[in-house]
């Protein structure tokens, strides 16, 4: 009977080490979402970036290199820092880097991706992110939608004789175009102001309007 204890209480041994080990090795896997230990999010939303492709805003949960975890704010690589302000990121303002550079997608289709730690146009640093795609970025693109003719100019528009501040500019109704060198031939437009929320003022044939830049099919 005891010798059976004995077995038994090895065998449960070696269960809880194996299963340590496995979970140590799906926490290594590279996945930036790996942690569950970052505490409430931050107050800020993530986005798509102008390529589509990469995010900016509030990072995901990522272990980094020191060993913890944290919230990383995602830098898009159109990104400039201000005008006349530092354009270097130091180390205390970057932090800690992501525990991996690169990790496989989770349905073996590509790889995401840390690139390097740069300055965004409020002057913040933060970290470049390439996420896996999600499915319903991996499905067939649909077909064009079609759009209004060349002649049609996006609506609202207002004078650019005299712009308002920034913080009146903000309340602007936001008209969504197409980032260059996708989707169909816009009208023509002049980037006249970015207004460091992401959106920028755009002026087209009929005046300045609030505009924010987003992903469409290539012709």
């Amino acid at each position: 009977m005891n010798r059976l204890r004995s077995i038994g209480a090895a065998v449960i041994v070696t269960l809880v080490s194996l299963a340590a080990t496995a979970g140590a090795q799906d926490a290594d896997q590279g996945s930036p979402s790996a942690c569950a230990r970052c505490g409430p999010a931050p107050m800020y939303p993530s986005r798509f970036c102008a390529d589509g492709r990469h995010q900016g805003g509030r990072g995901p949960c990522t272990r980094l290199q020191d060993g913890s975890c944290g919230w990383l704010h995602l830098v898009c690589p159109e990104d400039r820092p201000p005008a006349g302000g530092r354009v270097e990121c130091t180390a205390a303002e970057c932090g800690a880097p992501p525990a991996f550079a690169t990790w496989s997608c989770p349905d073996g289709n590509g790889t995401g991706a840390f690139a390097t730690c740069r300055r965004d146009r409020e002057g913040r640093c933060g970290w470049i992110h390439r996420p896996c795609r999600a499915p319903a970025q991996q499905a067939p693109r649909p077909r064009p939608v079609p759009r209004p003719p060349p002649s049609a100019a996006p609506s609202p528009a207002r004078s650019c004789g005299r712009l308002p501040p920034t913080d009146e500019m903000r309340t602007w109704p936001i008209v969504g175009v197409c980032a260059p060198g996708g989707g169909p031939a816009p009208p023509p437009t002049r980037r006249i102001r970015s207004l460091g929320d992401g959106t920028f003022i755009l002026a087209g044939r009929t005046g300045c309007f609030r505009a924010r830049y987003m992903h469409c099919p290539s012709k």
